[in-house]
């Protein structure tokens, strides 16, 4: 009877021990999504975290081949205004402050960009809205800069026209998003400087084939 008391209240000491160790481990501080993120792209983030590994003497700019749309010139389209509500609700404003600021980041002063080998056209539309040529342009890589952004490093390469133009500076970032929205990062300006030095402007172009599902998400993320 003893040797059963022994076992019953070893038995009963070990439960115990086990749900205070179990509940140590889930004791912990809540955390808020604002706290927890940086406020920018969570794309950017993946972004920056997957270059680390990247060779500055392999960019080129026909890595970036193709057509490709300004995703900003979207964001008036009705398929999307639901996104911005989702996001105004998420971040408790209203939607004319989310869709402003969401604007300016992405916000381009071209719509369309045919990227060909060193050159880049660049058009006021859609290519396959009938987008006119505003401009065409042959670039060289120079160098490739990591910035800060939040807690991560992210690179830009850089690339400088070859004659006089408004884009004489053209910072890029890798293609990413596969998986869900294949798209890039860039900025573009005269002042390698200033443009490096900016934590808010993300000008992002996307495929012309991107579903309004897709970019919805982008949004919302």
């Amino acid at each position: 009877m003893k040797n059963i008391k022994k076992v019953v209240s070893m038995f009963i000491f070990t439960l115990m021990v086990s749900v205070v160790f179990t509940g140590c481990q889930n004791d912990k501080a809540p955390v808020s999504k604002r706290e927890n993120e940086v406020e920018a792209d969570k794309d950017i983030q993946v972004k920056a975290q997957d270059q680390d590994n990247s060779n500055e003497d392999e960019v080129q700019l026909s890595e970036w081949d193709g057509i490709w749309n300004n995703m900003g010139a979207y964001l008036d389209d009705e398929e999307l205004q639901d996104a911005f509500k989702e996001l105004a609700e998420e971040e408790n404003s209203t939607l004319e402050e989310v869709k402003k600021a969401y604007s300016e980041k992405r916000r381009a002063d071209f719509d369309g960009m045919i990227i060909d080998g060193d050159s880049i056209t660049f058009l006021d539309g859609f290519k396959d809205k009938d987008g006119k040529e505003i401009g065409k342009v042959d670039y060289e890589y120079k160098e490739s800069h990591k910035v800060k952004h939040g807690n991560f490093d992210i690179e830009w390469y850089v690339f400088e026209a070859e004659e006089d133009t408004e884009y004489k500076v053209l910072l890029m970032m890798p293609i990413h998003g596969e998986e869900a929205l294949t798209h890039f990062h860039l900025r573009y300006g005269d002042d390698l400087e200033e443009l490096l030095a900016m934590d808010d402007w993300y000008p992002t172009f996307v495929k012309p084939n991107s579903t309004y599902e897709q970019l919805y998400e982008e949004i919302i993320e």
